[in-house]
């Protein structure tokens, strides 16, 4: 079981993320009020972000780089409905840091093989505490 936080603005969105990983046994948070969200993110005990880089107030790139800077201890999954034409951004986001990232729409099948890859190489990468 993983705590899994979506920062993104769409309800709808969020309602089907949360249908895709919770069945799997997963805690899904969300924010959608996306002020001041690094602070609020620097603060929880997550296992892994799933970032909407599309976002209203404040570019999702922007958080993501912030938010790198000064986090490194969870992986993140980026979201994003972005056509061919912002393969750089894309590129850019994986030279920052970006654990992976999905389009959207997303397969909710997608969805679930990406978070569970993502979980299992991060809790390989953690030393073990058997002693």
């Amino acid at each position: 079981m993983a705590k899994i936080l979506i920062v993104d603005d769409d309800e709808l969105h969020i309602t089907l993320v949360r249908l895709s990983l919770e069945p799997a046994g997963h805690i899904v948070d969300a924010l959608q009020d996306i002020e001041h969200v690094v602070e609020v993110i620097a603060h929880q005990n997550l296992d892994l972000l799933i970032l909407n880089c599309d976002l209203p107030k404040e570019s999702g790139v922007e958080i993501f780089r912030e938010l790198r800077a000064r986090i490194t201890k969870f992986p993140v999954l980026v979201l994003t409905g972005w056509a061919s034409q912002r393969d750089a951004d894309l590129a850019d986001l994986a030279r920052a840091g970006a654990d992976g990232y999905l389009t959207k729409p997303h397969d909710p099948i997608d969805l679930q093989i990406k978070v569970e890859c993502l979980l299992k190489k991060t809790n390989s990468a953690r030393p073990s505490t058997v002693g």
